[in-house]
């Protein structure tokens, strides 16, 4: 799984939400698996989602396609994206962890 991460601000939470809530349907026939998202502490328009996609080919054609851009524009997205193509490199849930250290 390749994981995009996209930084960006809007103009209204609330409506990009129903826009962006509206346009997962889309991304899932893309390829996209999961996604988490996020807002800044003290700045409910200061958005961030980090997407797992099922291959970095699908992940780049959504995210450069003009169905995306169009969707951006409608929902008040107010200047171009950051956005990051990641590897995971390592997860590790605390709560289970068992507390030895990888060596290295």
């Amino acid at each position: 799984m390749i994981y995009v991460y996209i930084k960006h601000q809007v103009a209204n939470f609330r409506n990009w939400r129903e826009l962006y809530d509206g346009h997962r349907e889309t991304r899932k026939r893309k390829g996209c698996l999961t996604e988490q998202l996020f807002q800044k502490f003290d700045d409910e328009n200061d958005v961030t989602i980090v997407f797992g996609w099922d291959n970095e080919e699908n992940a780049r054609e959504f995210i450069q396609s003009q169905d995306l851009k169009d969707a951006m524009q409608k929902a008040g997205v107010m200047q171009k994206p950051e956005v990051r193509f990641l590897n995971q490199v390592e997860s590790v849930d605390l709560e289970r962890h068992s507390g030895q250290e990888a060596s290295f």
